[in-house]
């Protein structure tokens, strides 16, 4: 079924320009703006902080969107509703997007009745080794994190069904609101400014000035506000993901360290903390090389600058709430 994938050039999603992606849609060119119908999306997401943004850019393009955690509930939403498509994360817990993309092609050669739904990967990573794993898993493209509106407005254009339409309004001007894999997003670090335009108390780069900014381009007339959401959604989790990786520390098991330290980069790398990005980087790193004393002195770091975080986010909430420029 999927040979002619295979025959594409083989480039990276890093290497091509903005908005485009390592797999060539062989199924024709991108809908135009005036096709009639409102899409329904699948975001399958495990990180709350992605599912936030993630939904946020849909819903401004005019997607209706559905949400699951596992790859198993995509498998199972995918048999009782009735998608145009859907954007599933490659690494969750006990069935990952790669297993659940699997079940979903068997149940699809199976049915007479069923059409292929297009499956795009969200994936961290944006390496050869990554296309192939896309390719035999059975999905049709990938999108690599972190990604900004017009990059994501572009591939669901490009995949969705004729007859569907995405918002032609849609926040074009977000073009640094992130769903991060942990990188810095290009465009938003204080490296990206003139010199000298650097935030007040942003000089130690504890978080991005353009993160509440970029956010508030996401904002819907008539919706909570979405800042919000996101801060305390990234103060939730990312506080019980610190607990997971002190009883990991604990127990000795470095590689559930490893992956909560993968996904804490991520919830980081949204909201704009790069510094703490970077730190959770380095753990990741030196939990794959069996090194417990550096892994427990990276976590004493992340604990420390995640309070600094936290004092930067909890102002930036209040400011939002007074409504002042964060």
């Amino acid at each position: 079924m999927f040979n002619r994938l295979r025959d594409l050039p083989e480039k990276t999603a890093a290497s091509l320009p903005p908005g485009e992606t390592a797999l060539e849609r062989s199924a024709g060119s991108p809908l135009p703006e005036d096709t009639l119908r409102e899409a329904r999306v699948l975001l399958v997401e495990d990180n709350p902080v992605n599912r936030e943004v993630a939904t946020a850019m849909l819903e401004s393009f005019g997607c209706q969107v559905e949400l699951r955690e596992t790859g198993e509930q995509a498998a199972e939403a995918w048999e009782q509703g009735d998608f145009d498509l859907i954007l599933m994360d490659g690494q969750m817990p006990v069935m990952d997007g790669y297993q659940a993309t699997r079940l979903i092609r068997e149940k699809e050669a199976a049915s007479a009745s069923c059409r292929h739904i297009p499956i795009v990967a969200l994936t961290g990573h944006a390496q050869q080794e990554d296309r192939a794993k896309c390719l035999a898993a059975g999905m049709d493209d990938y999108l690599a994190k972190p990604f900004n509106t017009r990059q994501l407005r572009s591939i669901v254009g490009k995949w969705l069904p004729h007859g569907s339409r995405l918002r032609g309004e849609a926040v074009e001007a977000a073009q640094c609101a992130p769903v991060a894999s942990g990188r810095p997003v290009p465009g938003c670090s204080p490296e990206s400014r003139p010199e000298g335009s650097a935030a007040p108390g942003e000089e130690d780069s504890l978080v991005s000035a353009q993160f509440a900014e970029n956010i508030h381009m996401l904002q819907l007339p008539g919706q909570p506000s979405l800042l919000d959401l996101i801060i305390d959604s990234y103060l939730c989790d990312t506080a019980r993901l610190r607990e997971s990786m002190r009883h990991g520390l604990a127990a000795g098991n470095l590689a559930s360290v490893q992956r909560l330290a993968h996904t804490h980069k991520s919830s980081a790398g949204i909201v704009g903390a790069l510094s703490l990005a970077e730190l959770c980087k380095e753990l990741e790193s030196c939990c794959q090389a069996d090194s417990a004393e550096e892994a427990a002195q990276l976590v004493e770091k992340i604990e420390e600058r995640s309070q600094s975080v936290r004092e930067v986010l909890t102002k930036i909430k209040r400011e939002n709430a007074n409504g002042c420029p964060s």
